[in-house]
């Protein structure tokens, strides 16, 4: 992440009068612990508390917990082109898809962040 001249990006999480901003390298902790998003903003402590372990979530970041890779064993396949790579199909749809979103569309991989659902019902704006 390159910054803009003149352009802060915040560390931690900070309340402003428009919401709240939270820095990439800000621990999933840290925002669990929050008191004002606890306060104002319920749902996305509850997506915070609900990654990993507590020792995760003390070393693991806001941008790490949302750039994850999806974890379709057909995307990580080095051999394999999928939709979501950029080619014609989901494998996971024709294949083994038990780790799988429900619904076929292009891509049933599920993401495996806890705070981009949470971000995401919020309607939310990422910055990456």
């Amino acid at each position: 992440m390159g910054a803009v001249e003149g352009q802060h990006y915040p560390v931690g999480v900070q309340q402003t009068g428009e919401g709240v901003r939270i820095g990439a390298t800000t621990s999933v902790a840290d925002v669990e612990r929050d008191p004002g998003i606890g306060e104002r903003i319920a749902g996305l402590r509850q997506a915070a508390a609900a990654v990993g372990s507590p020792q995760l979530r003390e070393m693991g970041t806001v941008g790490g917990n949302l750039c994850q890779q999806v974890r379709c064993w057909y995307f990580r396949h080095p051999d394999l082109q999928c939709w979501l790579r950029g080619g014609e199909t989901c494998y996971a749809q024709i294949g083994d898809h038990r780790k799988h979103g429900l619904e076929p569309v292009d891509c049933i991989s599920v993401a495996p962040s806890d705070l981009a659902a949470a971000l995401l019902a919020l309607d939310a704006q990422v910055e990456t």
